[in-house]
Order: structure tokens, then sequence, then C-alpha cells
């Protein structure tokens, strides 16, 4: 396909797709812009997003698992469904600093402590645990003192870098399937990535 934007995944392969779409906000400072996704990588006009293929990636039976944000989730519902995945449900990653203190961003009315994430699907794909739960949020409880600032790094690291807990939930959902990460950062054992920078951040500390 010549004008497979994907390459080099394969069509129709994947039983879950994560993806993390690289926005643009509104800003009304300089200040904010020094704080803006821009400041990190590449945006997309959302009606770029929206043309985006994403339902030819998808096997027979799949899960769309894509993160959002609250000022973005009206535009993310309408992307999911342009994409042609029926929403089922959604969840949120708690975010926390290494003292496991509620780790604040910026937000147009509050500032926020979480990022909410939507799941949709394609015909009917099966999971095989019951007890997967909406709240992504790391244990504290086996962390040493110290190496607190290395394992709950993990939760909240550099800017957009995702939980690993969320491919690990994917991996309990869907056993066996073959996954794949759209705008990923950083490679993932035994799945595909894809994006300009799905080795940005290969080699960094866990």
């Amino acid at each position: 396909m010549s004008d497979w934007p994907f390459a080099p995944l394969t069509p129709m392969k994947y039983g879950a797709i994560l993806v993390d779409t690289p926005q643009k906000y509104e800003m009304y400072s300089v200040k904010g812009h020094e704080k803006s996704p821009e400041a990190h990588y590449a945006t997309m006009e959302m009606g770029d997003i929206m043309a985006l293929p994403v339902l030819d990636l998808a096997g027979p039976d799949c899960l769309l698992f894509m993160w959002s944000t609250w000022p973005h989730l009206k535009q993310n519902m309408k992307v999911m469904e342009h994409w042609g995945f029926a929403y089922v449900t959604g969840g949120a990653w708690i975010k926390r600093t290494v003292n496991w203190k509620l780790a604040f961003g910026t937000g147009y009315v509050q500032r926020s402590a979480c990022e909410p994430y939507l799941i949709g699907k394609v015909n009917k794909p099966q999971t095989a645990s019951k007890s997967e739960r909406n709240v992504i949020d790391a244990p504290i409880k086996t962390v040493d003192i110290d190496d607190m600032p290395d394992k709950i790094e993990a939760i909240r690291r550099e800017h957009s870098r995702k939980p690993v807990q969320m491919r690990e939930m994917i991996e309990r959902l869907r056993p066996g399937s073959f996954n794949v990460e759209l705008f990923a950062r950083e490679a993932w054992d035994g799945h595909d990535v894809w994006g300009n920078q799905a080795t940005h951040f290969d080699g960094a500390r866990t």
C-alpha cells in the first residue's frame, strides 16, 4: 500500500491498539507555550488525526485504548467514533511525585493530577481478566525508601511518557493477542510500536 501511513505495521493484525495522539492545545501566553506539547514533539491538527486509518490496523476483534486529557475528552470521543470504534468505557491514571504526593499539572479551570483514557472496540473482543480496575496507580508497599525515586518515577516520568502499567493491563486483558502502540515513545517487548519518536525513551530509567 503506497499510501499506507503506518509503515512498517501490518494491516488487520492487532488485537489491541494503544494510542496517544499528539494533539494541540490552545495557549494564552508565552509561558504556556513553554509547557505545551509543541515544546517536546510535533503536534497534529484534529482533522489529520481523524483521517488516520486506525481501523485498518485492527484484527477481527480489537480493543482500542486511547489516552486523552480532560480538555480533549470530547474531541477524542469523536475521534474514536470517526475511526470506527464503539466507545465502551474508560479510566484514569493518577499521577504521583517521587514522594508519593499527587503530581499536579496545569489546566484551564482546575489543575489536574490525573489523565483519562478511553476504551473502544471493534466487534466482540474477549478479555481474560474480569478484575481490572479503571484507576492506574503504582503500588508503594514494596518500595524501599532508598529506591523510592527510581521506583516512583515509573508513575510520572518525562513529559508524555506514559506508565508501563497501561501496557501490563492490556496484556492481562488480551493475553495472546499481538498489540501495537501508536505515537509510542519507547519499545514494547513482544509487540509493535509506531511513531517518529518510538525509540525516544529506550534505555531510559524505568
